[in-house]
């Protein structure tokens, strides 16, 4: 299995990082990709990697709200990007968050924009965060005609899940389908299309432990392939083969 965004870069993580990799490779973990998130978290994320080399594999990106927030970021971001290309695996986390900065949708999209471009530039998926925006990025990667696509954390409907796979993007899954009672959009997603996710330390699927790590993955597995129909083994192949392709690992 692999865990396609976990942010090992969280100070949630500080105190026991090589604890929670293990634990994870226990699990049956074998990679985890960690998406960026900050300008500081940028280089705590090729800190980790180069760690845990073959285990952790770092991105480059901005969060949308600190996109906007902190305008002189993208540029260094990008910098980084170009400078750590054959280091890092993708471009992400990037995207919209509609949900807590609706009014400032217009400069959100410019800066998407600007990052699909970027991973593009740099043959990397772009890892798209969408927030109350599903509609919205899905346009936006469509007229910037995006080469490679990772949809976060899905929240989408039905269609837009369809719509995703037509175009040939890879979907993510996260832990928080664990306690979800509709499963039909899981269906909606063929298992060489699909990625599974913990985005740690967030969306815990456990009510004892508030903090989510990657050994959790193997929830989110066996709920999906309970889902599906399948078994856990074939779940957790699959996915991890369209990591490894998503991400060229």
């Amino acid at each position: 299995m692999i865990d396609s965004h976990a942010h090992l870069d969280s100070k949630d993580f500080n105190r026991d990082l090589k604890v929670v990799i293990d634990r994870a490779l226990t699990a049956g973990v074998g990679g985890i990709v960690n998406p960026a998130t900050s300008l500081n978290s940028n280089k705590k994320c090729l800190e980790i990697a180069r760690m845990f080399r073959g285990v952790v594999f770092a991105c480059a990106g901005l969060d949308p709200v600190y996109a906007v927030k902190e305008k002189s970021w993208i540029e260094e971001v990008a910098d980084h990007a170009r400078r750590n290309r054959k280091e890092i695996v993708g471009v992400g986390e990037v995207g919209l968050e509609y949900k807590w900065m609706p009014s400032s949708a217009e400069e959100q999209n410019e800066n998407f924009a600007f990052f699909i471009r970027l991973a593009n530039e740099l043959g990397k998926p772009v890892i798209v965060h969408a927030r109350n925006a599903m509609t919205e990025a899905l346009e936006i990667l469509e007229n910037e005609n995006a080469e490679r696509v990772v949809l976060h954390y899905f929240s989408g409907s039905r269609t837009q899940a369809r719509e995703a796979v037509r175009r040939g993007y890879w979907v993510s899954f996260a832990t928080n389908y664990c306690f979800m009672g509709d499963k039909k959009v899981i269906k909606e997603v063929p298992l060489d299309r699909m990625l599974v996710e913990t985005d740690s330390p967030y969306s815990s699927p456990r009510k004892d432990e508030p903090r989510n790590e990657p050994a959790n993955l193997v929830m989110l597995v066996n709920t999906i392939a309970k889902a599906l129909g399948s078994t856990p083994e074939e779940v957790g192949e699959a996915t991890e083969r369209n990591a490894r392709e998503a991400f060229r690992l």
